[in-house]
């Protein structure tokens, strides 16, 4: 029930009059209850409540009060309980509870017993729906005070107080939105710690967004371990507001409390057996109190040699000079790194939030979410990566919106980061955009285990065109066990264009060698190992006579395999929102880059054919790893029009607008001949660089050009029509979607997709408990278009 809604008559079980009547006498029994227990005066408010209930007839004549409390049960989320008498007695006793401070951080006293009653409070015979009509006039003060009357009404109020702040069920995820004056504003941190019954969270996240200052965060920060300390939770959430850097936040003595408030907020979650950890936000947090040193020239990727006379570099004082030679005797790798970072402040020591042995070894973290930067920067990057080094981390989400400018930087922290993840599985990345990609293709590298890769969509989804793979020679393995990749087209187009461009670096000749399909260069093509020189192949131009090639205990060539021996799905995206035009080219020119790059080695590249398919001559087929196009539209449908048949209803259902029809069926009759070349043991290889997303017209009968063009068309329409799977997002609710809403943009799609198998549509909140059919009517239409449908599916 909405704790905002009044509950009708009906739902009471009363008539309409005395429905009014009850909810008159509770507005009056509320405000005098509210009055009389703030002056402690127990006594009247038995009387004065007792001829209220007497006046609706809800009680026995003769009753022996207790104490009375200032409230009563709330029926939020239990059933409604109409059927029972308003007489009937209840299955408990009733107790007097004892006097509590209004402190949010005093415990919650058991009420105690002093003389058994003889008869229960009338309170405690409401109906709770009665008892919703009385409550509804208490405001949260008052409610929290309640809370600390006895443990029954404790959870009640509780409840309702967490229900009006977006928390309907707090065991299972719990928001925090701390206020910066708690006392005269209560928030749902001082909500949660009245709590008596509540001592384990699933999810919890803690919310600093309300404060305009990072030099206010310490008491929040303080509230928020005492409340870390008094629950078990499993998942947390840190999220701060990005505020830039103030006067306030380079005080040196908010540094140096804040600093160990962190690391026992930091430490304590991990002790809490925390599985899950998301830092959102903390731009110019304590980042501004630590300046990154560049190498000089001559830089290499080993451990940084710094410089000797450390009083000569730049903004580092006494203090930073002494600390600094403490941590250079350390042999920890990441103390050593920190080394490339000194205090902005002159005269501020070197401070750090560092994990405690027992942390280190009871850490129970397997995911870690990084939307900031500064949490893998000093203060807080001694605790970080070598909390990251103890833990089993599996699974990672990382933000390319909040690195440092500082391209070096970047580079570093990122080595860093991969340097304590050896075991990761699976890579989550988003906020990026593609100025990022070629540092994110170098960061993919890192992980060799990693079995799946999720890249967000562009938060600017209008860009189309990436930069050139082949002005990247690097060494890139790919993840040789990526089992499933789900990314936006166009980074997709760049990953596996890359893949299929796979440029050796220089050896020590000065010679740049393209590995064979795509694979990983291996020891043998390398001129040394380890420093050591190896048997290699002397071939014309680098070192001999002139002669014939001489083989010096040259290993036999393994045969090429595929750069994706166990990929298993390719989750293609292609948002159409904020402006961006549904492009067939678009999309058909990244699903032919994909099949490319996943077509056997025995397919020979040849511009011009639309896409592998059939059998080669060494018998192998086009690669049967499925690419599930995921597509989703605004309320504009822009650049769809020129595909939306109308669906009209009775026996004109499968009719469409006359251009429509004929474009696309001008399209088909060109499928037959292009459908020929994909026998053919060829495959195009796109450029990298993808075309300009402007939204081009079906072309004209009477064109000259109109043949070459639909060619093209019929190209990208075949292409298309080889996908089995497409998911659809619309801008509409389940109930829209299954009244029809949306039929004829469904049918546009269908057109295009001609060999689907398997359609979803989503709705735009997409939490349908079950997946739910469309009718068999308009299953009818779609089918006219795609054969092989099967399934047509509602979320």
């Amino acid at each position: 029930m909405n704790v905002e809604q009044q509950p009708s008559a009906a739902a009471h079980g009363l008539s309409s009059d005395h429905y009014h009547d009850a909810e008159a006498v509770a507005r009056r029994a509320a405000h005098s209850v509210r009055r009389n227990v703030c002056e402690n005066k127990e006594r009247k408010l038995m009387r004065e409540t007792w001829q209220w209930l007497r006046q609706l007839d809800l009680t026995p004549h003769t009753v022996l009060m207790g104490t009375v409390v200032k409230t009563i049960p709330l029926a939020v989320g239990l059933p409604v309980t109409s059927n029972r008498t308003l007489n009937r007695p209840p299955s408990y006793t009733i107790v007097t509870p004892a006097f509590m401070s209004t402190e949010p951080q005093a415990p919650i006293v058991e009420p105690t017993v002093s003389e058994p009653p003889s008869k229960p409070s009338p309170f405690q015979e409401l109906p709770e729906e009665l008892i919703l009509l009385i409550i509804a006039h208490f405001d949260r003060p008052d409610l929290l005070l309640c809370s600390r009357v006895s443990r029954t009404l404790n959870r009640i109020t509780i409840q309702r107080l967490l229900a009006e702040t977006g928390t309907p069920t707090p065991t299972a995820y719990c928001k925090l939105v701390l206020d910066p004056n708690p006392r005269a504003k209560v928030d749902s941190l001082t909500v949660l710690m009245h709590s008596a019954h509540i001592k384990k969270i699933k999810d919890i996240s803690f919310y600093y967004t309300s404060f305009m200052s990072y030099s206010s965060l310490i008491p929040p920060l303080r509230r928020t371990l005492h409340c870390l300390r008094s629950l078990s939770v499993e998942e947390v959430t840190l999220f701060f507001g990005t505020r830039g850097v103030d006067d306030d936040s380079k005080n040196e003595k908010f540094f140096k409390e804040v600093v160990p408030i962190f690391e026992d907020i930091l430490n304590e979650i991990v002790l809490n057996s925390t599985k899950k950890l998301r830092i959102f936000g903390a731009q110019g947090l304590l980042g501004q109190y630590y300046q990154f040193r560049k190498l000089g020239q001559g830089a290499t990727d080993k451990a940084p040699t710094l410089p000797k006379r450390m009083m000569t570099w730049r903004l580092s004082g006494a203090k930073d000079y002494l600390d600094r030679r403490h941590d250079k005797n350390s042999e920890d790798a990441i103390i050593q790194d920190d080394l490339r970072y000194s205090r902005t402040n002159v005269t501020g020591s070197r401070l750090f939030t560092r994990c405690t042995p027992e942390a280190l070894q009871q850490t129970k973290l397997t995911h870690l979410n990084i939307g900031t930067g500064d949490f893998l920067r000093p203060p807080f990057s001694q605790w970080m990566f070598a909390m990251l080094r103890a833990a089993q981390i599996k699974s990672i989400s990382f933000s390319f919106a909040h690195l440092s400018k500082d391209p070096e930087e970047v580079e570093f922290v990122l080595k860093r980061l991969a340097s304590v993840l050896t075991g990761l599985t699976r890579l989550y990345l988003f906020e990026i955009s593609e100025h990022t990609i070629p540092v994110l293709m170098k960061w993919i590298n890192l992980f060799p285990t990693l079995e799946r890769l999720q890249i967000e969509p562009f938060a600017d989804t209008s860009f189309n065109i990436v930069p050139d793979a082949t002005l990247l020679p690097l060494p890139y393995s790919f993840a040789p066990n990526l089992r499933r990749i789900d990314g936006p087209h166009q980074f997709l187009s760049y990953f596996f264009n890359l893949a299929s461009n796979n440029v050796v670096p220089e050896a020590e000749d000065g010679i740049s060698r393209k590995s064979s399909s795509g694979s990983p260069p291996t020891e043998s093509k390398s001129a040394t190992v380890n420093g050591t020189p190896k048997a290699t192949t002397n071939e014309p131009g680098s070192g001999s006579t002139g002669g014939p090639s001489t083989t010096v205990a040259a290993p036999a060539t393994a045969p090429p395999t595929s750069p994706f021996p166990t990929l298993e799905l390719v989750h293609l995206d292609y948002y159409c929102v904020r402006g961006v035009k549904f492009h067939l080219h678009t999309l058909a020119n990244a699903i032919r880059n994909v099949k490319s790059a996943l077509a056997p080695p025995g397919y020979v590249p040849l511009a011009g054919s639309p896409g592998p398919s059939g059998n080669t001559e060494n018998g192998d087929s086009e690669a049967d790893t499925p690419i599930l196009v995921h597509l989703k539209f605004d309320k504009h449908f822009r650049g769809l029009e020129a595909y939306t048949p109308r669906v009209r209803s009775g026996s004109d259902a499968s009719s469409s607008s006359s251009t429509a029809r004929r474009t696309l069926s001008i399209y088909a009759s060109l499928l037959p001949d292009t459908l020929l070349s994909y026998s053919n043991p060829i495959y195009c290889t796109d450029p990298p660089s993808l075309p300009s997303p402007a939204n081009v017209t079906p072309p004209s009968e009477f064109d000259p050009d109109a043949a070459g063009l639909l060619e093209a068309k019929a190209r990208d329409l075949a292409t298309l029509r080889s996908i089995e799977k497409v998911r659809v997002g619309l801008p509409g609710s389940h109930e829209e979607i299954i009244q029809g809403k949306f039929n004829e943009r469904v049918v546009a799609l269908a057109s295009v997709f001609g060999g689907l198998k398997a359609l979803r549509l989503v709705s735009v909140d997409g939490t349908a408990p079950v997946k739910e059919k469309v009718d068999a009517g308009f299953m009818e239409v779609l089918k006219e278009y795609c054969v092989g449908l099967k399934r047509v599916d509602v979320m």
